[in-house]
């Protein structure tokens, strides 16, 4: 970030299992707390969860 001239930076987060947040640190928080630069968080539904749809690949 520091060699950009951006003004935000859009994160896209996505659930994790309680088996994923309790063993592997946040990548998102480390983020968060280090970007000098406002940070919008959307957060993303699972397949599982409405709201849910596929992307084009």
């Amino acid at each position: 970030m520091a060699d950009t001239q951006a003004d935000l930076l859009i994160l896209l987060a996505r659930p994790h299992s309680l088996w994923r947040r309790l063993f592997h640190r946040s990548i998102t928080a480390e983020v968060l707390r280090r970007c000098p630069v406002p940070v919008l968080l959307v957060p993303v539904a699972a397949p599982d969860q409405p709201g849910w749809m596929p992307t084009m690949s």
